[in-house]
């Protein structure tokens, strides 16, 4: 028998245990997001609008959320939000992770910026819990690309990444960058898309 013919006979299909979604109405799912949104909002008189630049985001968000296949993407991955400064991604993802790991994964969640990965980093090497959990970082690309520990060089989002990237969990994120344009290695991006469901935000600020 060949080395192939064993293989082939020997071949095992690896699937993923999917993160078991409840069914439940877009009304109650678009109230509790909005309330978190609105939770976050700076200052008491600013609105958060649905319009054209993020109606269909939103109802693709409600789609991963429920598991459903309508969803543009893997429901197996996390969500990074690429866009513009100030056009709204962090307020609404943020909003939508703390929904999502609330009704999900309670107690098990981290959010940082990414300007404080290499403190997380450090707290992963101390206590490997941390690992466990699922990871919101907002501003990828913003941390310091290098630092030094001990004469040692460390790459805090590509450590990250590399860590990340063998424990299955979760992750979300908010970028400035397209991919293209990130300052990573190509091992890292790579791996970014298999990690994430990399999204665009379009629009410009909303700032005024």
């Amino acid at each position: 028998m060949t080395i192939e013919e064993v293989l082939k006979k020997s071949k095992v299909e690896f699937v993923k245990d999917e993160l078991k979604r409840e069914i439940i109405d877009a009304d109650v799912f678009y109230t509790k997001l909005m309330y978190y949104i609105k939770s976050r909002m700076r200052y008491g008189n600013s609105t958060y609008f649905i319009d054209d630049n993020n109606r269909d985001l939103i109802e693709q968000l409600y789609y991963y959320f429920i598991g459903d296949v309508k969803f543009n993407g893997n429901l197996n991955k996390g969500v990074l939000l690429s866009g513009a400064i100030g056009c709204g991604k962090t307020i609404l993802l943020s909003s939508f992770f703390e929904l999502f790991t609330n009704f999900y994964e309670e107690d098990s969640k981290i959010w940082l910026h990414s300007t404080d990965l290499m403190g997380y980093i450090e707290d992963c090497n101390n206590d490997s819990r941390h690992n466990k959990r699922i990871i919101f970082i907002d501003d990828i690309g913003k941390e310091s690309h290098d630092y030094k520990n001990y004469g040692n060089v460390i790459f805090p989002f590509e450590d990250f990444v590399r860590k990340r990237y063998n424990q299955g969990f979760l992750n979300f994120g908010t970028t400035n960058y397209k991919l293209d344009d990130m300052e990573y290695v190509k091992h890292t991006k790579d791996r970014m898309i298999e990690m994430y469901n990399i999204i665009e935000y379009p629009g410009k600020s909303r700032r005024s």
